[in-house]
């Protein structure tokens, strides 16, 4: 199976900038179609797909079969590594529910002390820790956050709490640190 290989090389007759301006038009695209506009992100994600796609091919003269194959190639790129992290974030909230370690948590947490902050800390920074670390990418959001609102929290101060306790770094995390000797 032959490959093709395609280039574009930039010869005195073309001005870069022109060059630069033609790369960033689906860009700047989404920034206003989004920002501005205020049009869906599933409709501006669209038109700025097929934006890119007219640009590659007719500017940049990119063959339509690789431009389309480097759209699949994207796509799969994208999603795939996203659902693998949801995935396994929600692998790991069900089998907690499964075995009653979320009923024991929640109930644990909410006994462990009647003020509102140590219960945010700890469900937040303890246990939403421990989602990061087995799931990663701040997908875990969700779980934490949910167990807060169960709690009386409101949903956007427990979607703020669990964000701002993720930018800390968790146990494991300095572990991990101390472990590669860049602690010390």
């Amino acid at each position: 199976m032959g490959h093709i290989v395609t280039t574009f090389l930039l010869d005195n007759s073309l001005n870069t900038a022109i060059v630069v301006v033609f790369a960033l038009l689906p860009i700047l695209w989404l920034i206003i179609s989004l920002g501005i506009f205020k049009l869906p992100a599933h409709i501006a994600c669209t038109l700025g797909l097929t934006f890119s796609l007219l640009i590659a091919v007719t500017y940049f003269q990119m063959p339509a079969i690789l431009a389309i194959k480097a759209v699949g190639e994207g796509m799969m790129l994208a999603i795939l590594p996203i659902l693998w992290v949801i995935l396994a974030t929600f692998y790991t909230y069900n089998i907690s529910l499964k075995t009653g370690a979320m009923a024991q948590i929640k109930s644990s947490t909410t006994s462990l002390s009647g003020d509102r902050r140590m219960q945010a800390l700890t469900i937040a920074w303890g246990f939403g820790g421990f989602l990061e670390t087995v799931a990663g990418f701040g997908t875990a959001v969700a779980i934490p956050a949910s167990i807060l609102i169960s709690l009386g929290f409101k949903p956007f101060l427990a979607a703020v709490v669990y964000l701002l306790a993720i930018l800390s770094p968790s146990p494991s995390v300095l572990s991990e640190y101390r472990s590669l000797h860049l602690l010390k």
